[in-house]
C-alpha cells in the first residue's frame, strides 16, 4: 500500500490504531515503512523520468531511510519485549489503503504543478520553486518530483534545483503525515512517530547542507 499511497496508510493505521488501543508497535512500524515506501516511489519515479539527477538524490533519501528502517527495527524489538500487550490478526482489522478518485486527482494536480512550476521559475527562480515545493509537499510529492523531473529535463531548471525542490517536498510531506498521526492516532502511537519523524527530517536536512556533490 506505501508505494501507491503512503498517506493514505498512514491515515488508516492511525484510525485503527485508535479503535484497538492496546496496540502499538505494528502501526508504528507499519507507518514508518510507509515513509521508506515514499522514499522508494520517489527514487524509481526519477531513475525512469530523469536519471540524470538520480545521483544527487540518492544520497539524502537513502540516509533518510536507513533512519526510519533502523526505528522499525528498534520498535519491532521493542514489541518483541513487551508482555503487557497481547493480541490477534482480527484485532488489527487491516482495510485497503487505496481510494477512489487517486489518479484523477494526482492528474489534475500535475498538471496545475507543470504550469506553476515554470512560471515561478521563470520569474522567481529556485526561490519561488522551493516554496512551490514546500506548499505541494503538504499535500503530495509525486507531482512536484514528475514536475521536477520533467524541467529540468528540458533544461528549465537546474539538476540542484530540481533535486533540492524534491528533498523540500518530501521533508515536507513526512512532516504532514506526523501531524495527521498525531491528530488521528492514539496517544502512544503519536508519540513514537513524531520522534521519529523529527530523527528522520533532521537527518534530511543535515545531508543537503552538508552534502555538496
Amino acid at each position: 500500500g506505501g508505494l501507491i499511497s503512503s498517506t493514505a496508510v498512514v491515515i488508516n493505521f492511525s484510525e485503527l490504531s485508535k479503535k484497538t488501543k492496546k496496540i502499538i508497535h505494528p502501526f508504528v512500524i507499519g507507518i514508518l515503512l510507509a515513509y521508506v515506501a515514499k522514499l522508494i516511489r520517489v527514487l524509481l519515479e526519477i531513475s525512469f523520468i530523469n536519471p540524470e539527477i538520480f545521483p544527487l538524490i540518492i544520497v539524502p533519501f537513502s540516509l533518510m531511510g536507513i533512519t526510519a528502517v533502523l526505528l522499525s527495527v528498534f520498535f519491532w524489538f521493542r514489541s518483541r519485549t513487551d508482555t503487557t500487550t497481547s493480541y490477534s490478526d482480527k484485532d488489527l482489522a487491516l482495510k485497503s489503503p487505496l481510494q477512489l478518485g487517486t489518479a484523477i486527482k494526482f492528474s489534475l494536480l500535475l498538471t496545475g504543478l507543470l504550469f506553476v512550476t515554470a512560471y515561478v521559475s521563470k520569474y522567481y527562480g529556485s526561490g519561488g520553486i522551493y516554496i512551490t515545493s514546500f506548499v505541494t509537499g503538504l499535500m503530495d510529492v509525486d507531482a512536484i518530483t514528475v514536475s521536477m523531473g520533467n524541467l529540468s529535463l528540458r533544461g528549465e531548471v537546474t539538476a540542484i534545483t530540481a533535486t533540492t525542490a524534491i528533498s523540500i517536498a518530501v521533508m515536507t510531506n513526512t512532516i504532514t503525515k506526523g501531524f495527521i498521526v498525531f491528530f488521528f492516532a492514539s496517544r502512544p502511537v503519536a508519540l513514537r512517530i513524531i520522534s521519529s519523524v523529527f530523527l528522520i527530517v533532521g537527518v534530511g536536512v543535515i545531508t543537503l547542507i552538508v552534502y555538496n556533490p
